[in-house]
């Protein structure tokens, strides 16, 4: 769904619908309260970076991404999925410099060292959280899950 406001104008598009217009009161908007969180971008079409034609459109779908599921994270920690993004952020990056190193070494180079994800596993383990060797249950899956909670959980 894409929300613009433009003074009296409201525009809402779906995508299973034409675009729809209604007017509406500029004051009863200015009492609406603001959103709780800043809403972050969760998918863009074409990619961040992608040169374009001025007015050209693009696709974005935002959310409160402090309220997504782990779930979502594709590849993320199986251990994590019910977790909502904000929680495992505020309970496993937020104050932890380690961690936030780590994630941003993942986020630099695509993947972690071996000595980095040994680091990962020490460090998660001492936090009560044991990471295994398969897929979703390793190390890869939690710093996946990390980054995105520090991307969208924060």
């Amino acid at each position: 769904m894409v929300i613009a406001v433009n003074q009296n104008l409201f525009q809402l598009q779906t995508l299973q619908k034409p675009l729809q217009v209604f007017k509406i009161d500029p004051i009863e908007l200015n009492k609406l309260p603001s959103p709780t969180a800043k809403p972050k971008v969760l998918s863009q079409t074409p990619a961040a970076g992608t040169a374009m034609a001025r007015g050209s459109k693009v696709n974005l779908v935002l959310v409160n991404g402090s309220t997504l599921p782990g779930k979502l994270v594709a590849g993320g920690l199986a251990q994590w999925s019910e977790l909502q993004l904000g929680a495992l952020y505020n309970q496993q990056v937020k104050d932890d410099a380690l961690i936030n190193n780590l994630i941003t070494q993942y986020e630099q180079n695509g993947a972690l060292s071996a000595s980095e994800q040994t680091q990962l596993q020490n460090t998660l383990q001492a936090k009560g959280i044991t990471l295994g060797n398969t897929t979703g249950n390793d190390a890869t899956a939690a710093i996946t899950t990390l980054s995105a909670a520090r991307s969208f959980g924060g």
